[in-house]
């Protein structure tokens, strides 16, 4: 049985929402900072409609849980929690900086990821990601963390060139990596729930389902390395 996914991320600028129904995609995203509650809705109806279903037919909701905005992170998971409580749907929370590596992967089919969204005040949210032969992604240094923007100028340019980047802090501190000519060829600004689908598969896949009332948010620690 073909599985129906409904994916959604609200952690950044951008307000997008993906349909996995019957092995087709329907995308949607909305350009919407500090507004997404005002968006996302619509845009899930809009793409039930376009797939000519409702939320009987889906059998997971994938939401991303951060790091990213504060309110995008509790909109997002307000979200799912509640449509997954009415429909009786089960849920997966996905990290924010894992569906950046998923878009790398999507775009440049980069297997080696430095994920990094600003958290403001030369701060960033910040992971490096592998991804294995069968398609799962996994974390060096055990965890996502938060550093200062002096020590992620340190990772870029000391690690070697087989790792590509992902993710808007490289784009609102580009002025600082433009030594490096390879920068300038990202295109991954933002994580887009059209990259959650096949996350969310993997998940499935594993029973990593989570529980409705334990679902948390992903803040990291203020205390930056």
């Amino acid at each position: 049985m073909s599985i129906n996914i409904l994916s959604f991320d609200t952690s950044t600028d951008l307000c997008s929402v993906a349909l996995y129904f019957n092995k087709n995609i329907y995308f949607k995203y909305n350009l919407s900072p500090n507004s997404h509650m005002k968006y996302i809705l619509q845009i899930i109806n809009d793409l039930l409609l376009n797939a000519n279903t409702d939320l009987s037919k889906i059998n997971v909701i994938s939401c991303s849980c951060g790091p990213g905005n504060f309110t995008g992170i509790r909109i997002s998971i307000g979200v799912a929690q509640s449509i997954s409580f009415a429909k009786n749907i089960p849920l997966i929370s996905i990290s924010t900086l894992e569906i950046l590596a998923q878009g790398a992967w999507r775009k440049l089919k980069s297997h080696k990821v430095l994920s990094a969204i600003d958290a403001k005040s030369k701060q960033i949210y910040f992971a490096k990601y592998i991804r294995s032969k069968k398609g799962i992604w996994f974390i060096l240094d055990k965890k996502e963390k938060i550093i200062s923007l002096k020590n992620l100028i340190k990772i870029k340019t000391n690690i070697k060139k087989n790792w590509d980047i992902s993710g808007n802090a490289w784009k609102n501190y580009e002025k600082y990596f433009l030594k490096n000519k390879n920068f300038l060829k990202n295109k991954i600004i933002f994580p887009s729930a059209i990259d959650m689908i096949p996350l969310t598969i993997n998940y499935w896949k594993k029973n990593k389902i989570s529980s409705l009332n334990k679902i948390k948010p992903i803040y990291l620690n203020k205390k930056y390395l």
